[in-house]
């Protein structure tokens, strides 16, 4: 029952209540009904040992009738008409008294009661019989429908804004920060609707403000770090020329990497993908890197994916860069086929977990080159695309993987 929605909940229970109220009803109709036989018949079989008992008192007409009107019969005179109603009614009992015999008999919805007994013979009709009548069953079981769709249809439209709701924090959940939840009312769902909808406008002045911080501190940083290379160039000690050049392309770089994250962060919800072949992502990212594809060693197996084709070239130049950058011999090689694709080079081990190196601005060493953002950068991009970074070390080569068999 964990995992069933509400919907499905509130719809089998009040089915279950339906086929529930409905069964009672058939059986509660059965049982009446034989018990209103039952009655009847008791009731029939009163009326004849009162006549057999009274047959005994050899009883005159004027006490014979007296019986009648008692047990409302009406006795049946006319012998050709009696025969008839022997011959073609249905017995619906026999029973032998010491007093004599008694036989119940039905025709046409009517009831008769045949005494016999010596020296009477008495065929009396019953005039107080009534056929069964189930209106007063059927019009409390029509109330208990009505009252069972009322609250199902009160409890629907109750719920139904909680359907809306939930349509909108999924557009919110998929990046769209311009949903609007407020619903009218005072309830529960209603209060849940606002305080939601007043957090998005929250995280979209959060947003904003953000946006706008990382955009004035970019612009203001450049203004001075290209006077800075300006400057450096005028320099004529070659060494500290060059260790200032280095310092201000440095700079230059981190601010590329932050407009880099700040991009991904600000439009999650705007990936431009399409069915490429993974060679041409890769041709991207060479170019992305600044390199030759003969310093690389490839191995590709060219295959479709569906993907940001400039996302995922950052991904894969990114992952070279490193390993380039990292490993004693300055090489790199990949493999890539329509299970995964392996970034492997040489060198050591990573002595923390890679959760740890897919931190913002982690550095193992302060002294090694980067900032700490490539691999957040790579993991913030697959993350949009549904896949993840993986590492395994295997025969002294650190490999980095994508394991693309997950998404499918």
């Amino acid at each position: 029952m964990k995992n069933i929605s509400i919907s499905l909940f509130i719809n089998t229970i009040f089915i279950i209540a339906f086929i529930a109220i409905c069964s009672t009803f058939v059986i509660f109709i059965k049982f009446d009904k034989e018990r209103y036989e039952i009655s009847q018949k008791l009731r029939y079989e009163l009326i004849a040992d009162a006549f057999l008992s009274g047959f005994q008192f050899f009883p005159n007409d004027r006490q014979l009738s007296k019986l009648y009107g008692h047990f409302n019969v009406m006795p049946i005179q006319d012998e050709a008409k009696k025969i008839h109603i022997i011959t073609n009614s249905s017995t619906d009992l026999i029973k032998q008294t010491p007093f004599g015999r008694v036989r119940l008999f039905s025709l046409n919805n009517e009831h008769y009661i045949y005494v016999q007994e010596i020296g009477y013979n008495i065929l009396l009709k019953d005039t107080k019989q009534k056929p069964y009548n189930s209106k007063i069953a059927l019009i409390i079981f029509a109330c208990v429908l009505f009252v069972l769709a009322f609250l199902y249809t009160a409890l629907v439209k109750k719920l139904r804004p909680l359907k809306k709701l939930n349509s909108q924090i999924e557009k919110f959940s998929k990046g769209d920060l311009t949903v609007k939840t407020a619903i009218d009312g005072d309830d529960e769902i209603a209060k849940i609707s606002k305080n939601f909808n007043n957090a998005i406008e929250y995280i979209n002045k959060l947003i904003k403000s953000k946006n706008l911080f990382m955009r004035n501190m970019m612009h203001e940083l450049k203004t001075p770090i290209t006077k800075g290379m300006f400057l450096s160039e005028t320099i004529k000690d070659e060494k500290e020329k060059e260790m200032l050049s280095g310092v201000f392309e440095r700079m230059n770089e981190i601010i590329n990497e932050l407009a880099k994250i700040e991009k991904l962060s600000a439009s999650t919800a705007i990936l431009d993908k399409k069915e490429l072949f993974f060679s041409e992502i890769y041709n991207e990212a060479v170019k992305l890197l600044m390199t030759t594809k003969n310093e690389i060693k490839a191995e590709i197996e060219d295959f479709k994916l569906i993907a940001d084709k400039a996302l995922f070239a950052i991904v894969i130049k990114n992952l070279l860069d490193n390993a380039i950058k990292f490993s004693p011999d300055s090489s790199a090689s990949i493999k890539a086929d329509k299970n995964a694709i392996e970034i492997i080079s040489s060198g050591d081990a990573l002595a923390l977990g890679l959760e740890a190196y897919t931190e913002p601005f982690f550095q193992k060493e302060k002294k090694e080159r980067g900032f700490g953002l490539g691999l957040y950068i790579v993991k913030t991009i697959l993350e949009l695309h549904g896949l993840e970074l993986e590492y395994r070390r295997e025969e002294n080569k650190n490999i980095f993987f994508i394991n693309l068999r997950k998404k499918q």
